[in-house]
């Protein structure tokens, strides 16, 4: 099974490289159909969150936008003004094509398909000769 457990069914690509886990806070689920990922961005527009897949994994990133005016001298920001970015990688294979996502009231849901493995879509016949 390698880097996943039955516990634990996906993989943070954060948690991983010993990065700020805590750039956005998320909350993983699933059910036999979809994982469903639940992010904290208080504050941001839709316009100011990506989400793309980099090979099997799904980035989700976040832009912080400056306020600063340009003409004034920083003496000290504590403020982040940046991208913060999270990649999640999953045991189940997925339907790309088919992720879904919501952003209100600072919650930004993610629906990810799951990809049906069981279902007879994609079946080739075979013809008797």
């Amino acid at each position: 099974m390698g880097l996943f457990t039955q516990e634990k069914k996906y993989l943070d690509v954060n948690e991983l490289e010993n990065e700020e886990a805590s750039a956005f806070r998320v909350d993983l689920m699933e059910d036999n159909d979809n994982y469903y990922l639940i992010a904290e961005v208080p504050g941001k527009q839709s316009s100011q969150i990506k989400l793309r897949f980099k090979g099997e994994r799904l980035s989700v990133s976040v832009m912080e936008d400056s306020d600063v005016d340009e003409n004034l001298s920083c003496i000290k920001m504590e403020r982040v003004h940046d991208e913060c970015e999270r990649i999640f990688s999953f045991e189940d294979p997925i339907e790309k094509n088919k992720v879904s996502a919501a952003c209100k009231d600072g919650l930004l849901s993610i629906t990810i398909p799951k990809v049906n493995l069981e279902s007879d879509e994609g079946l080739i016949s075979i013809k008797q000769l």
